[in-house]
């Protein structure tokens, strides 16, 4: 992950037109869904699709704790894999620290309805596919890949991997994940301060140790 996270997708690339160059080490900082999506999964375990076609509604603040609506609420053009899927997340710390807040500060300042506008869906109406294809290509490039081995998923399974780490039983934190049965409140509206308590908790748990990500924190 240090190897992924000093490349030039993150930290700098020749240019972000097409993926040749976003191979090469550069001047151009990527800060849009290609950088965030994978970040958020990171520290979440949310899928990519979830993440990418958040409103910049859906991200807000609940009793002082920065949260993400995964929902299919709001414009028609949002989906979610079944109604488990349906939940809150807190923000994990760390994406604080790295300038999410910031971020969805400037796409609401900006007017954008849409937290990641540049994020689209293919023919087939899956969220950010090409992205996918095209990071799959650019792990192989790296080194980290050979055959069909890592993929955006990865950090999800990673996610899940953390929070076992940390000392979770599967059975504690599925529903983070969107398995299994949530109860409605989980899933929509505002939550219960304790509940959103015991979610935070479980979200700050995810850790990676001896990963450094101290150079992509806002100077």
């Amino acid at each position: 992950m240090n190897t992924l996270f000093r490349s030039p997708l993150f930290s700098g690339c020749q240019s972000d037109a097409q993926p040749r160059f976003i191979r090469r080490p550069g001047n151009v900082l990527i800060r849009d869904h290609r950088y965030w999506v994978l970040l958020i999964m990171l520290f979440s375990g949310a899928r990519p699709g979830e993440i990418a076609q958040l409103a910049v509604s859906d991200v807000r603040q609940e009793h002082r704790q920065w949260i993400m609506h995964i929902t299919d609420d709001g414009d028609g053009n949002k989906s979610v894999k079944n109604d488990n899927s349906k939940r809150i997340l807190p923000v994990h710390d760390q994406l604080i620290e790295l300038g999410f807040v910031d971020y969805h500060t400037q796409m609401l300042e900006a007017g954008h309805d849409r937290l990641f506008p540049s994020a689209e869906r293919n023919a087939r109406g899956q969220m950010i596919a090409d992205f996918s294809r095209m990071f799959s290509r650019y792990l192989t490039d790296l080194g980290i890949k050979e055959g069909r081995g890592y993929s955006q998923y990865s950090f999800r399974h990673g996610a899940a991997d953390a929070l076992r780490r940390a000392g979770f039983l599967d059975q504690e934190f599925k529903f983070l994940m969107g398995h299994g049965d949530t109860s409605m409140t989980g899933r929509y509206g505002m939550m219960p301060q304790g509940m959103l308590e015991k979610r935070v908790e479980l979200i700050n748990a995810i850790a990676y140790p001896g990963l450094d990500l101290d150079h992509l924190k806002p100077r």
